[in-house]
């Protein structure tokens, strides 16, 4: 499943007894479930796996061949740096990633849809948070080494109320609202999946096509982002990435451009205006 990545191995049977568990604690809800889970299966399904990042630490993962999290390259302290990460990480997958190679912790992206401008515009939050270009994997090189939480895995301490799952069999634990811990498992932390459901199953259903609309859906209460992604393993640009997109911030990316066009070149890739 994972590639012999030991931090997916080691999470797999976290993942199933808190699925398990759940399951248990809301049979009551078992068609929200069962709808809730389709429509995550949908979007899967339908949309790219895509990151952000900046054109500098672009020009830097071409001339490495590689994207790397922020304990390789000593990068991200905008929002806490690597010990607030590493303490989310620990909240997300009872796993403790000192413990793992950095190689092995994981690299965050997000959901698009097949018409990227229609559905990034709703929220271009990513861009102007991570950077100006979209990058586009392999989706068929990620699907056994990536998992996903309905939106961010960090704001908010949102680490405490979800689980991730694997995006090659999602389950409704990744849905925001749902907590892992038994002494949380009261109403109001089930909202997320009451949320969730009766949009999909009422005049509102949501479009798979356009999952960043989960975005236009949020309220102060409950905060809905997008579908994040958390990738595993090596990427390369030279084996993962299926094309790269911008958008205009700045008025520099024509020379941005101009200094990575030989990178681009040797891995067969452009990089066009979104």
């Amino acid at each position: 499943m994972s590639n012999n990545i030991q931090f997916l191995e080691d999470f797999r049977q976290i993942h199933d007894m808190r699925n398990s568990v759940s399951r248990i604690l809301y049979q009551k809800e078992a068609m929200r479930i069962e709808k809730a889970e389709r429509y995550l299966k949908k979007v899967v399904e339908t949309c790219e796996f895509c990151t952000c990042m900046s054109f500098e630490s672009l020009e830097k993962a071409l001339s490495d061949n590689e994207i790397k999290e922020m304990s390789e390259t000593g990068t991200g302290a905008t929002i806490g740096g690597i010990e607030v990460r590493r303490k989310a990480i620990f909240d997300l997958y009872n796993l403790d990633s000192t413990k793992y190679s950095a190689k092995e912790h994981p690299k965050y992206g997000f959901l698009v849809g097949p018409d990227r401008q229609r559905d990034l515009y709703k929220d271009p939050d990513a861009f102007y948070h991570y950077g100006q270009v979209l990058v586009t994997f392999r989706k068929e090189n990620m699907i056994e080494r990536t998992t996903m939480t309905v939106g961010s895995s960090l704001n908010f301490n949102e680490s405490a109320l979800k689980t991730p799952t694997f995006v090659n069999d999602p389950k409704f634990i990744c849905i925001k609202g749902l907590p892992k811990k038994p002494e949380l498992h009261g109403k109001p932390y089930f909202m997320g999946l009451n949320f969730f459901t009766d949009y999909l199953i009422g005049e509102k259903e949501l479009n798979p096509e356009y999952p960043n609309s989960m975005a236009m859906l949020s309220n102060d209460e409950l905060g809905f982002e997008n579908f994040e992604l958390q990738f595993f393993g090596k990427i390369t640009f030279s084996e993962d990435v299926k094309d790269l997109h911008y958008i205009e911030i700045g008025g520099n990316s024509a020379e941005h451009l101009e200094k990575i066009g030989p990178l681009l070149k040797k891995y067969n890739l452009s990089c066009k205006e979104l």
